[in-house]
């Protein structure tokens, strides 16, 4: 089988103008083209050519030597996409060789540092007081324990103080050889200071509500026991430590595990509440989504008490709950005092309606009759309903 140039040749527009610069200016060069092989795969080679001439110096032919250079554009190629991605990176990127000194950056680092030359050594910009800690992790990572994840501060050129969260891998080669690191470091500047101003509001609420005199209880949106103030243990009997992190909450008020308040809201199943608080429950006039009812729990103290309690959905940013808080009141002593007065009235009433004379109470200057015996209701004709408030 006869095969020619054109058959193997691959890139013709490179090609064709090399040879005509070659035997127009009759020297030697090199360039760089593409041939396809006979699997149809392409090849990228380095042609060394020079011309061929005759007795009387003209051009018959050209000699070249071909080198395969395929692999080698393929890394290049590798190389420039990395690099591109790391000059394209939103996380400031350093490349180090094995003692910390700088080999390169990427903007982003550049801006951090504040500077276009970040110098020699990354540790320059390490704040004194962490130096230590950042020597330690680079050596770790050094002897091969893999990724490694540091906290620090670093100085920019200007002196400003940036806290640093920075991971750094090993850089090896084809032979699994270590020759260098990267290290991808990030600003938490901002972002400690909010997780700190949480913990700051976080700590300051458990004082509110362990500081209460109000007994309440949290729960999270998976029911567990965020809060279990002092108030709650002295009217449960139950211990915070024995109740937090769990969903036993409910041991509290029932002998048989069943839905708080707080639970109905967090589940959003506000439908259940008539169910299980029949006629004893309103919706709050002052909190939305906030529902409060009254009951007597007889596993509450020696003899049982009567509760006030009211629970409100706890939400976060965009609206969505993610607990529950309720809070409780205790309420027998005031309803004792009301059953103690109904008591008294049912007796009062009983003694008045055996009395063998007639009896009314008749108020002035509002001129109507506030309470009489049954002898009135039988000589008028008129039971209480309709006599008494006329």
């Amino acid at each position: 089988m006869k095969m020619s140039i054109p058959d193997v040749d691959a890139d013709p527009v490179v090609v064709m103008p090399a040879h005509q610069e070659l035997f127009d200016g009759g020297r030697l060069i090199n360039y760089e083209h593409k041939l396809r092989r006979k699997d149809g795969a392409i090849i990228t080679v380095i042609n060394n050519s020079r011309p061929l001439t005759d007795s009387q110096g003209n051009a018959i032919g050209m000699l070249s030597t071909l080198v395969d250079i395929t692999e080698r554009k393929k890394a290049e190629a590798e190389i420039a996409t990395l690099s591109n991605a790391l000059k394209l990176a939103l996380d400031p990127i350093l490349i180090l060789d094995l003692e910390g000194k700088v080999i390169n950056v990427n903007d982003a680092a550049k801006i951090l540092f504040e500077t276009e030359d970040l110098g020699i050594s990354a540790l320059d910009y390490v704040a004194p007081e962490d130096k230590e800690k950042v020597i330690a992790a680079m050596q770790e990572v050094v002897m091969g324990s893999g990724v490694n994840t540091a906290e620090f501060t670093v100085v920019t050129k200007s002196g400003r103080r940036v806290l640093i969260e920075a991971t750094g891998n090993l850089i090896v080669d084809a032979d699994g050889k270590a020759n260098g690191l990267v290290v991808v470091e990030r600003d938490v500047t901002e972002r400690k200071s909010i997780e700190e101003a949480l913990r700051e509001s976080e700590t300051k609420l458990k004082s509110v509500i362990q500081g209460s005199p109000i007994p309440q209880f949290v729960i999270d949106k998976n029911h567990k026991v965020l809060y279990w103030n002092k108030a709650m243990e002295e009217i449960s009997g139950i211990k915070s430590v024995d109740v937090l992190e769990t969903n036993k909450h409910w041991q509290a008020f029932y002998a048989k595990e069943r839905a708080c308040l707080a639970d109905l809201l967090v589940n959003e199943k506000t439908e259940c509440i008539p169910e299980l608080y029949k006629g004893k429950y309103n919706e709050s006039k002052y909190t939305e989504g906030a529902y409060e009812a009254e009951n007597f729990f007889p596993l509450i103290g020696n003899e049982g008490k009567w509760l006030f309690f009211g629970a409100a959905p706890i939400r976060d940013a965009q609206g969505n709950i993610i607990g529950a808080i309720e809070t409780l009141e205790d309420i027998t002593e005031r309803k004792n005092a009301e059953d103690a007065l109904r008591q008294e009235q049912l007796f009062s009433k009983s003694a008045l309606d055996n009395l063998p004379e007639i009896f009314y109470l008749f108020t002035y200057p509002e001129k109507r009759l506030k309470l009489t015996n049954k002898q009135v209701e039988t000589l008028l004709g008129f039971n209480a309903e309709e006599i008494n408030g006329r």
